[in-house]
């Protein structure tokens, strides 16, 4: 539900997007504000809780108003947090001022006029890879079960190092491999078992 009144945002609303190559899922939380509205509360007591789970918070302050006591509020409330400050409706005059003592990164947008979304994933592309590094052949897993799989084959080839300089028998090493690569085939899909199946298709409501 979306009107043109303060406070009627209370559930968390998903979606998933792909920025500069790199999946995500963004989540809309009721702003951090006081209300004696008890069914606003309860979406902002979600809002508090979501933001201690996510990577990073975007904090959107109107940009063509000046900053009161709820856009601080807001602020206090991601301070210890990863975040990134968004200033909106840049295509107007700017009331905002920010703090004196604001360290944070800060963007300025447009979505009327689409300016500043570049900026703004770009800084959430980077903020989320943080200082992680990336070769050209390079992969990243989005899926628990496609995580837990490459560790289970990492752990099984280290196994298998160990056993060669060993010198342990052939059916010691043959064992390692056969595990790597089964855990390696879970990702590719080449070998699947009834309990990779069960927990996929479990996502999925099957119709006959």
């Amino acid at each position: 539900i979306v009107t043109e009144f303060e406070g009627t945002t209370r559930d968390l609303l998903e979606e998933g997007l792909v920025i500069n190559g790199l999946p995500v899922r963004l989540i809309d939380a009721a702003g951090i504000r006081e209300s004696s509205d008890p069914v606003e509360r309860v979406g902002v007591q979600r809002a508090r809780d979501r933001i201690e789970s996510v990577d990073i918070v975007l904090l959107l302050i109107d940009g063509s108003c000046a900053m009161d006591k709820q856009d601080q509020l807001a602020l206090d409330s991601c301070s210890d947090r990863r975040h990134i400050l968004v200033v909106t409706k840049s295509d107007l005059p700017l009331i905002a001022i920010l703090p004196d003592d604001y360290t944070g990164q800060s963007v300025y947008i447009s979505a009327r006029k689409g300016e500043g979304l570049n900026e703004l994933r770009d800084r959430i592309h980077t903020e989320l890879l943080d200082d992680r590094t990336f070769g050209e052949h390079s992969v990243l897993l989005t899926s628990q079960r496609h995580q837990a799989a490459a560790i289970g084959a990492v752990e099984a080839l280290t196994q298998f190092e160990s056993a060669l300089q060993q010198n342990f028998s052939l059916e010691f090493l043959a064992l390692d491999l056969s595990v790597a690569l089964a855990a390696l085939g879970d990702i590719t899909g080449e070998t699947t078992t009834d309990d990779v199946l069960d927990s996929i298709f479990s996502r999925f409501c099957i119709g006959k």
